[in-house]
């Protein structure tokens, strides 16, 4: 006998679900019932979802407790609970879950039924034996708002005698209640006939409670409760967590945003003062990044020291600090940033034998002198920020109008990030990769450009270091990846394109996981082979050894795409790349080949890093080649493979098909 031929012999409402809630089959009488109260059909069609109806009213506990039993981890449960029907009116069901074999490969599964009852109808023995064996506390009120009855558990809970509180009112058997949100809901549950679901503090008790009250028909309420103090402490420790830096213990960016804010809505004056390290990327590329993290925290500990009622410290990111202090009318604003000084006098020790020193640069300014705009505060302390790092040391600078110009145009920069339409004048260039020897191209490089339809032409250089300091590279550089690709399908359908495509990552997206998915995802979109792609990574910035920049280039090099460190040999840490890193390939910066022929030293030093790649397996290519000299040089020491102006400068990408795609002799340098 199927399934829906003995289903349909049971005499309940009856719906068969797995342990997902799936529902497998349901019976005639069970359908009906729903299609004649217009019940979602999810909730009766074969491939619905059973738990949706629990899910939706946070039952999570009934949904669980059915899930158990399906999976024979219980072998039966029974519950009275309600159902809210489309109308707004509530039934009441006895339910009861048992667990079932079935076969044909579906496993255990629960049967349920579902019986259709009233509470003032169900057989009083059989209610108080469902209720007591609850889990929630429970309890009914009548339309007075008299306690009716109440549970074991809602004994336990509330930590009171049922037997002394039967008969009476609500608002007297517990204090302060008739002033509580709860009495609030409940007489807003009474006349509105609506049930209703919250989350609310009870101060005698000292506890949270999440609260479910559902109308009776007849008149009173039914309400379920239980304690939740644990997960809201759990929640206000996540929040605090929130708040404060995990390395320092400082406040972070959004808990000092708050500070500020608060002080701007009390009309207070006050002064920030906007800190950066000077030379905590060299601590890490030299030491690594543990030893800049003792750096921070012991600078961060030194600054600490200097909070008080009118001051606070926080550390916004990386080696970034701000201090927010409110001056009192006498007070000289430059005799706080004197003192700050004071911390960077001493050396700091990272073990017993090595100290190092660190400078910082300071940049000032005040509310509601300056602005009285928070942002605007903000980015006039980092403006005059940048003006002191132009002077060696310590040092600081307040922010001066002048200052304005240099805002100006990083707003208007920032804001056309994030426009990457066909009019913003994003667009990239392409540089060919030369073999000296043979004098054929071997690939391209892709280079960011930006004609802004405003300011005109801005370098890579500084649109790309506001893009990464206002979180949008990962969007700036999916945008150009998308277009490339798209160009180079098309390519590999006309020319048959085989070249390699050089592509730069920055620093800033090396530790996302979500960066490289979306990488991967533009990859397989336009179905590019991965042998022809090369993602480089620059060593003239700080990249610090992490597990996650670690993954992403491993992931890298396992669907075959080459991984290649660019301008190797200016930055403080090539040697610990080639060890902490899987690199493919080593572009020798522009400086070394600058000295060819001027310094042997220099010239020494550059055969050493060509035979150093050589004997770790990487590949070799000179960048910024301009002279023949330099070709000529590397070409004696092994080294062929070449990009720079000596052979061609970056180009439009039509400007590289017409040269290089469409002449008959493409592979060719043309002469």
């Amino acid at each position: 006998m199927g399934m829906r031929s003995w289903i349909n012999m049971i005499e309940e409402n009856a719906i068969v679900v797995d342990s997902s809630g799936r529902i497998l089959q349901v019976n005639k009488r069970w359908e009906i019932f729903c299609r004649e109260h217009k019940i979602d059909p999810d909730l009766y069609v074969v491939g619905g979802n059973f738990f949706n109806q629990f899910r939706d009213r946070g039952r999570i506990r009934e949904m669980e407790t059915i899930r158990q039993v399906a999976l024979r981890q219980m072998h039966e449960y029974s519950q009275v609970y309600p159902f809210t029907l489309p109308d707004g009116d509530v039934q009441w069901f006895s339910a009861k879950v048992k667990s079932l074999e079935l076969d044909g490969g579906e496993g255990a599964v629960a049967l349920v039924y579902l019986h259709a009852v009233t509470l003032d109808t169900v057989e009083q023995s059989t209610a108080e034996s469902v209720l007591e064996t609850m889990g929630d506390g429970f309890y009914q009120l009548d339309s007075q708002l008299r306690f009716v009855y109440m549970n074991l558990n809602g004994e336990k809970i509330l930590e009171i005698k049922r037997r002394d509180v039967i008969g009476r009112k609500v608002t007297n058997a517990f204090p302060g209640f008739e002033e509580s949100r709860f009495f609030a809901e409940y007489k807003i549950a009474l006349t509105s006939k609506e049930e209703c679901f919250f989350e609310e503090y009870y101060e005698p008790l000292g506890r949270w409670f999440h609260v479910s009250v559902y109308p009776i028909t007849e008149g009173g309420l039914a309400v379920y409760f239980r304690d939740i103090t644990a997960s809201i402490e759990n929640e206000k420790k996540l929040k605090e967590l929130a708040y404060y830096d995990s390395l320092t213990g400082l406040p972070n960016r959004q808990k000092m945003l708050e500070v500020c804010q608060e002080l701007i809505a009390k009309e207070k004056k006050f002064t920030v003062y906007f800190l950066n390290l000077d030379n905590m990327k060299t601590i890490n590329s030299i030491y690594h990044y543990k030893i800049g993290d003792e750096v921070l925290k012991n600078i961060s500990g030194q600054l600490r020291l200097l909070e008080g009622d009118k001051i606070q410290v926080g550390r916004l990111v990386g080696d970034e600090f701000l201090i927010v202090l409110q001056p009192a009318p006498s007070d000289k604003l430059h005799l706080f940033a004197e003192k700050l000084e004071k911390i960077f006098e001493e050396q700091v020790w990272i073990n017993d034998f090595q100290s190092v020193h660190i400078t910082a640069s300071v940049g000032i300014s005040c509310f509601p002198y300056d602005t009285t705009s928070l942002d605007n505060l903000l980015s006039f302390a980092e403006n005059a920020m940048t003006e002191a790092k132009k002077l060696p040391g310590f040092s600081y600078a307040f922010f001066r109008p002048q200052m304005r110009v240099s805002q100006n145009r990083h707003s208007i920069i920032e804001s056309g990030l994030r426009d990457l339409s066909e009019d913003s004048g994003i667009h990239y260039h392409l540089q060919p990769q030369i073999d000296g020897a043979t004098n054929e191209v071997k690939g391209v490089e892709m280079l960011a450009r930006w004609n802004h339809p405003e300011i005109g032409f801005i370098s890579p250089e500084e649109f790309i270091a506001i893009s990464e300091r206002s979180g949008t590279i990962a969007p700036l550089t999916l945008h150009l990846l998308d277009r490339l690709f798209t160009q180079i399908s098309e390519w590999r359908r006309r020319y048959a394109w085989d070249f390699t495509v050089a592509i730069n990552i920055s620093p800033a997206l090396l530790e996302s996981p979500v960066f490289f998915r979306n990488f991967f995802d533009l990859i397989d979109l336009h179905q590019i082979p991965t042998k022809l792609l090369e993602v480089e990574v620059t060593e003239q910035v700080e990249l610090a050894y992490s597990e996650h920049v670690l993954e992403n280039l491993q992931a890298c090099q396992s669907k075959g795409i080459c991984v290649a460190i660019d301008d190797f040999g200016t930055g403080f840490s090539m040697l610990s790349y080639l060890t902490s890193f899987p690199i493919d390939k080593i572009k020798i910066d522009k400086f070394f080949l600058r000295q060819i022929g001027e310094d042997k030293k220099a010239e020494a030093l550059l055969i050493s890093i060509i035979n150093l790649a050589k004997s770790i397996e990487c590949d070799v290519l000179a960048e910024g080649v301009e002279r023949q000299v330099e070709v000529d040089f590397l070409l004696k020491h092994q080294c062929s493979l070449f990009q720079g102006y000596f052979y061609d400068k970056p180009m439009l990408p039509n400007l590289f098909e017409e040269k290089y795609l469409e002449a008959p002799k493409s592979r060719m340098l043309n002469s």
